[in-house]
C-alpha cells in the first residue's frame, strides 16, 4: 500500500471511529502476538484424532489449542523441528483438558524443537516421562502431571523433564507420583522453576548437572526428598553449580522412597527436606524448612551413595570425570522447625549415638589434596587411606558454611563419615580405620555458629530471563 493510500485509509478510519461506527480494521486483526489466528489458535483439537493430527501438522510459530475434554492418544506426541510452537488448553482450569496416556509406551509429549510452550493441560498415566524437552527456550506453565495408581515404582520416572536445555521455565504447575523426580532440570544452562506444587514423588524438584538454576516460590511436600541439587558421573555436563534455592516452603517430606532399585534417588533418605550432593556454589536462603524427619538440609559428596556398595563388596568405579565434593554451599536466612526428629536408617546410623539429627547435616568429608590420587573415595575409609591426612586438603573453609545465628530451633550436625564404623551398618563389613586429625567425639554443634563460616560467602545470582512465546 502506498503512503498516500495509508494516509487516506487512516483518515477515514478516524472519521468512522468518531461517529462510533465499527468495521474499520487491519486485514490481519485476527492475528495474536503468538502468531495464531481465530483468537490465537491456528489449529484446534476437539477429539483425540484431531489432537494427534495437530501435532503432526503444526508448523513454526503456530498455536495448537485443545478444547476441554479427555483425550486418549494412541502414541507419544511430539514436535521435532517446528520452532516457536505453543500447545495450550483453552480453559485455564488445567484439569478440564486431560491427556491420558494410559497404555501408551514411551513419553507423553517429547519436544526437540526450540521455543516451545505448553500450558493449561493435565497429563496422566504415562509409562515414561510425562513431558520431556531437549531444546532451547522451553516454557511449561500451569501443567499437571499425575498417575491414577498413586505413588508407584511402575509410574514414569519424571513428570516435567527439560534436559540438555537452556533458558527453561517451569511455573505454576503440579506434579505428583513420579517414581524419580516430579520436576527435573538436567544438563541445562539457565533454568527457572517457580511457583509450583510438587508432592508425593520420590524427589520433588531436582537440579542435576546444570548451571545457573533458580528455584523459588515452590511448595514441596510429602516426597521422600524435597529439593535436590545433584551431580552425577558419566554425563555430558560434568558440573552442577550456581544453584539457588530461595523462598520455598519445604515441609513434611517423609514419604517412603519408591524409586527404581539402583537409581541415584533410590538412595535419598526418606525425610530429607533439601539435599546437596557433589554440587558447587549452592545458596539456600529464605526457605521455610519444617517437619522433615531426617534433616532439613543434607550436604554430602557425590559418591556418598556408593558407601553401602563398598560395604557389601560391590564398589562402583572411581568417579574421575567429576569433582565429587560439595563446595561453596551457603545456607542462611531460612526458617527451621522440627527437622531430624526421626531419621532414616542410614542417617541414623551415621549420627549414632544420637537418636535424632538436626536441621542441617554435613557429611564431613574433606576434599582431595592437590597431589592426591584422583580416585580417592569412600572406599578409602575401609582400606586405611583416609588415615593418611597428607592426601586430603585441610583448607575446607569454602566447603560449607552457615550464615544464621544459632538458635534453639536450628542445629547443625557434622556426620563425620570418616568416623563411621561400617560394622554398625553391616556386621560383616571390614573393621573401621582411625582417621588422622579428625575429632570423632563431638558431632552435633549448636553454638557458636561461626564454626561454619565462609571467608567469602558464595552468593548465587537470581535468574531474570523470561519467555515471550505463548
Amino acid at each position: 500500500m502506498t503512503k498516500r493510500a495509508l494516509f487516506w485509509t487512516a483518515t477515514f478510519c478516524l472519521l468512522v471511529g468518531a461517529f462510533g461506527v465499527a468495521g474499520c480494521s487491519d486485514s490481519n486483526s485476527g492475528e495474536k502476538p503468538d502468531g495464531g489466528m481465530n483468537g490465537g489458535c491456528d489449529i484446534t483439537a476437539t477429539d483425540t484424532m484431531s489432537l494427534e493430527q495437530a501435532f503432526a501438522d503444526v508448523k513454526s510459530n503456530q498455536t495448537i489449542c485443545i478444547e476441554p475434554g479427555t483425550y486418549t492418544p494412541s502414541r507419544q506426541l511430539g514436535v521435532a523441528s517446528a520452532t516457536g510452537v505453543t500447545v495450550m488448553g483453552t480453559d485455564p482450569d488445567r484439569e478440564k483438558v486431560v491427556l491420558d496416556f494410559d497404555g501408551v509406551s514411551g513419553k507423553g509429549i517429547f519436544i526437540t524443537a526450540n521455543d516451545f510452550t505448553l500450558k493449561n493441560v493435565w497429563i496422566k498415566n504415562t509409562s515414561d516421562n510425562g513431558v520431556e524437552a531437549k531444546n532451547q527456550k522451553s516454557h511449561f506453565d500451569n501443567i499437571k502431571v499425575s498417575w491414577d495408581r498413586g505413588p508407584d515404582t511402575m509410574n514414569g520416572r519424571y513428570g516435567i523433564y527439560p534436559t540438555h536445555c537452556s533458558e527453561t521455565i517451569v511455573e505454576n504447575s503440579e506434579v505428583t507420583d513420579a517414581s524419580d523426580a516430579g520436576l527435573y532440570v538436567g544438563q541445562c544452562t539457565k533454568a527457572i522453576i517457580r511457583n509450583n506444587k510438587v508432592h508425593t514423588n520420590v524427589a520433588g524438584i531436582e537440579v542435576e548437572n546444570s548451571v545457573d538454576a533458580d528455584v523459588y516460590g515452590n511448595e514441596v511436600f510429602d516426597n521422600a526428598g524435597g529439593i535436590l541439587a545433584l551431580l552425577e558421573s558419566g554425563l555430558d555436563l560434568t558440573k552442577n553449580e550456581n544453584v539457588l534455592f530461595r523462598d520455598n516452603n519445604v515441609h513434611d517430606n517423609n514419604h517412603v522412597n519408591f524409586a527404581h532399585a539402583g537409581s541415584t534417588v533410590s538412595n535419598v533418605p526418606s525425610g530429607t527436606g533439601i539435599m546437596v550432593l557433589g554440587s558447587n556454589k549452592v545458596e539456600i536462603r529464605g526457605n521455610t524448612v519444617k517437619n522433615n524427619n531426617t534433616a532439613g538440609v543434607l550436604v554430602v559428596g557425590a559418591n556418598v551413595f556408593g558407601l553401602l556398595d563398598i560395604l557389601t563388596g560391590s564398589a562402583p568405579p572411581p568417579q574421575t570425570d567429576i569433582d565429587p565434593f560439595s563446595r561453596n554451599v551457603y545456607i542462611h536466612g531460612n526458617t527451621w522447625m522440627d527437622n531430624g526428629t526421626s531419621p532414616d536408617f542410614l542417617i541414623k546410623q551415621l549420627a549414632a549415638p544420637n537418636t535424632t539429627t538436626a536441621d542441617v547435616l554435613w557429611g564431613g568429608i574433606l576434599p582431595y589434596a592437590p597431589n592426591a590420587d584422583s580416585d580417592i573415595g569412600y572406599g578409602d575409609l575401609l582400606t586405611g587411606a583416609y588415615a593418611d591426612s597428607s592426601r586430603f586438603d585441610p583448607n575446607d573453609d569454602q566447603m560449607f558454611c552457615l550464615g544464621d545465628p544459632a538458635s534453639g530451633s536450628r542445629t547443625y550436625m557434622d556426620l563425620r563419615i570418616p568416623c563411621l564404623n561400617p560394622q554398625d551398618i553391616l556386621p560383616t563389613a571390614p573393621p573401621p580405620v582411625t582417621p588422622v586429625g579428625i575429632d570423632c567425639t563431638t558431632r552435633i554443634v549448636t553454638t557458636p555458629e561461626p564454626a561454619r563460616t565462609c571467608a567469602t560467602p558464595p552468593t548465587v545470582p537470581e535468574q531474570t530471563f523470561d519467555q515471550s512465546n505463548g
